[in-house]
């Protein structure tokens, strides 16, 4: 039986490319400065779910930074 060649290096770079164009495409559309042609590739993706779950991520990172911020403010106001 032949052995197969080992593939995991592409893949995982693959991985790391779709990860990183998932958060730019959320940040992006987050801070309403999503292009068109941009927001149209992103439609092509067979499957939302990617999008989802990064924008539920970064809306829970956005209030919990607002939620620290104005902690750490009115502590030392009061």
């Amino acid at each position: 039986m032949a052995e197969q060649p080992d593939n995991t290096q592409p893949e995982n770079k693959r991985d790391k490319g779709v990860v990183l164009s998932t958060i730019k495409s959320v940040l992006a559309a987050f801070l309403g400065v999503q292009s068109k042609k941009n927001w149209e590739k992103d439609m092509e993706t067979p499957s939302p779910l990617r999008f989802i779950f990064g924008g539920l991520v970064l809306g829970f990172l956005f209030f919990a930074t607002i939620f620290l911020v104005t902690w750490i403010i009115s502590s030392y106001i009061v």
